[in-house]
């Protein structure tokens, strides 16, 4: 039987220190194999224009790692709600030892976790087991890890809008920079808007988190120095997004 709260903790910690499945897969299998009988550890995951799945597993026992690639459609087709246990144990990708149960757990609209176990492991019925007290605590982890994914892509192409945005200001600027119509700045106020609105959506989903990998610089593919630079310049506080708790 497992050290429960041990377990809990080190889920928790390789949550914690992961932004996306790329960075929680190495984290996650060490730290789940060594209180339960984990072979290997999957993650599905759309890329960044959602047009291929990337594919990485992770056997803990050997460290041995495995990647490939799918079409958009592979993760689709495999769509679940909640915490599934697979009927149909598929072999494992990287490990040597046989697949003998494998829960799947979808992360947001655009990841699966999938992990497989050498030996069989069930929710048990009537009162609450461990079993279900760790496959509940993972799940709210995966639905966490899915709402930054999602937050990421977001700014990400909030980015790109506003780097749009900022092109075609300038280019319309310079083809008419002899014509004096009125209201030649709204463009700039929408744009700065835009700007604030993306930055308060990285900050919102960071706490306030401006370094690391799991920070608001990263989430927006800028240097922190930048982020910072344009949070002076907006008049945006890090104050205003960092939990009171």
């Amino acid at each position: 039987m497992p050290d429960l709260v041990e377990l809990l903790n080190e889920i928790s910690v390789a949550f914690a220190l992961s932004s996306n499945l790329r960075t929680l897969l190495p984290r996650l299998a060490p730290a789940m194999a060594r209180h339960l009988p984990v072979v290997e550890v999957e993650a599905l995951h759309l890329d960044r224009e959602g047009q291929s799945v990337q594919i990485a597993a992770h056997a803990p026992e050997s460290g041995r790692c495995w990647i490939g690639q799918r079409s958009a459609r592979f993760l689709h087709r495999q769509a679940i709600r909640g915490a599934v246990w697979c009927d149909e144990v598929e072999p494992a990708r990287v490990a040597m030892t046989p697949v003998a149960a494998r829960l799947k757990i979808m992360v947001g609209h655009a990841g699966l976790l999938s992990i497989g176990f050498e030996t069989d492991i069930s929710v048990e019925g009537g009162a609450t087991s461990n079993t279900e007290i760790w496959v509940s605590s993972l799940q709210g982890h995966c639905a966490r890890l899915g709402q930054l994914d999602a937050t990421a892509r977001r700014c990400r192409h909030a980015h790109r809008e506003v780097t749009q945005v900022t092109q075609d200001t300038e280019d319309t600027e310079t083809s008419v920079k002899d014509r004096s119509e009125p209201g030649t700045d709204i463009p700039v106020r929408t744009l700065d808007a835009a700007i604030i609105d993306c930055i308060s959506s990285a900050l919102q989903a960071t706490g306030g988190q401006i370094y690391g990998k799991a920070g608001a610089a990263k989430l927006l593919g800028l240097k922190p120095s930048t982020l910072q630079s344009k949070m002076r310049r907006l008049g945006i506080a890090r104050s205003d997004f960092v939990s009171s708790s």
